[in-house]
């Protein structure tokens, strides 16, 4: 009682068109809708000071300043994952072998630009492929061409404006290391089939992200990407989620967010860090780990960067701080029984190995 629930999908913002939409279609919006509020809060911890990213601003229309608990999670969640890809490409086993990153529902995420700026891409043979909603890819690519900061780090950019077809195309934008598609991720054959037409090697060492996405598409759906996804041999899994739906905290927050017609279809059966992990390994991931955003707060900061956010930003909710994160996990997965390079900071946690 008295807990101030952040925004956790829809933007306030952000309101449906009055066209004759079929309820699909509007949970659909809605869902998409929830694209724009994270870069919001994402944009929020930037301009606090949490880190640094000179892209996302292109991307919001109207800045909106969140609170303390959002920006420290929103640069928590940001932090980890951008670790474990820079790890990912920098890995010496895969030295001078090309790399893939395919970022499934990456509505606007701008670690593209973040890496190439930094060189990171070229140097090591990186290629990131995003999927998301053809009307969100449209946006971005739009955004993105009006835009000489963005446009000018593409490499022989293509753009795409047709709609899917047999054909296998779709609206895309396509450069040399970096190929947005607009693919319903629920039409798991299209989204296989136009990957491959588009490049993609299930041969190369590939790291997957999901970040809320999984839990928006029914199970039967999700488990066809993660399914697939265990087919490569060298393929990584990186899946950021919440849990705990049950208790007084999640029951709040699945009642704020039905309040808005956000449906989270993966939290009914994937409830906790112990159904999380099995539904990779019994998908046939070799290993896998999953641990509260509590853990890699406390752990996968350094000292010194705990003690810069807090000078970043005072935060005296440390309950309701520690409430939410623990409603969120990260789920990592991979193939192989390799415990060096970017998996070391998974012994923190509690990893299984199937034999």
């Amino acid at each position: 009682q008295g807990l101030k629930l952040p925004s956790a999908g829809g933007n306030s913002a952000f309101r449906l068109p009055t066209t004759n939409n079929t309820p699909s279609k509007r949970e659909d919006l809605i869902v998409m809708s929830t694209n724009d509020d994270a870069t919001v809060s994402k944009l929020s911890a930037v301009e606090r000071g949490y880190y640094q990213d000179p892209f996302l601003r292109y991307f919001v229309s109207q800045p909106t300043k969140r609170s303390p608990l959002i920006n420290r999670g929103s640069y928590i969640r940001v932090h980890c994952i951008e670790s474990l890809i820079l790890d990912f490409i920098t890995q010496s086993d895969f030295t001078g072998t090309p790399k893939q990153i395919l970022n499934l529902g990456a509505g606007y995420d701008t670690i593209y630009f973040r890496l190439q700026q930094g060189g990171h891409l070229n140097s090591n043979n990186v290629v990131i492929y995003e999927v998301d909603f053809e009307e969100v890819v449209r946006k971005k690519i739009k955004i993105i061409q009006d835009t000489q900061e963005l446009s000018k780090h593409l490499v022989n950019p293509n753009y795409n404006e047709k709609e899917a077809s047999q054909a296998k195309q779709c609206v895309s934008l396509l450069s040399d290391n970096y190929k947005v598609l607009g693919i319903d991720l629920r039409s798991a054959d299209a989204l296989f089939s136009t990957l491959k037409a588009n490049g993609f090697n299930t041969e190369h060492p590939t790291m997957f992200i999901s970040e809320c996405v999984l839990i928006y598409m029914a199970p039967e759906n999700s488990r066809a990407i993660v399914r697939w996804a265990a087919g490569l041999e060298r393929g990584f899994f990186i899946a950021y989620e919440q849990i705990l739906p049950n208790d007084l905290f999640g029951q709040m927050m699945v009642k704020n967010l039905k309040s808005r017609g956000i449906d989270l279809k993966g939290l009914k059966e994937y409830t906790d860090l112990n159904s999380q992990k099995k539904r990779f390994e019994e998908l046939g991931w070799k290993k896998v780990s999953a641990v509260d955003m509590n853990e890699v707060g406390d752990h996968w900061l350094s000292r010194e960067d705990q003690t810069r956010i807090n000078r970043v930003e005072f935060l005296d909710e440390i309950e309701e701080w520690r409430m939410l994160q623990g409603h969120y996990c990260l789920v990592t997965a991979q193939n192989d029984n390799k415990e060096s390079g970017i998996w070391a900071k998974l012994q923190r946690g509690k990893t299984t190995t199937k034999h």
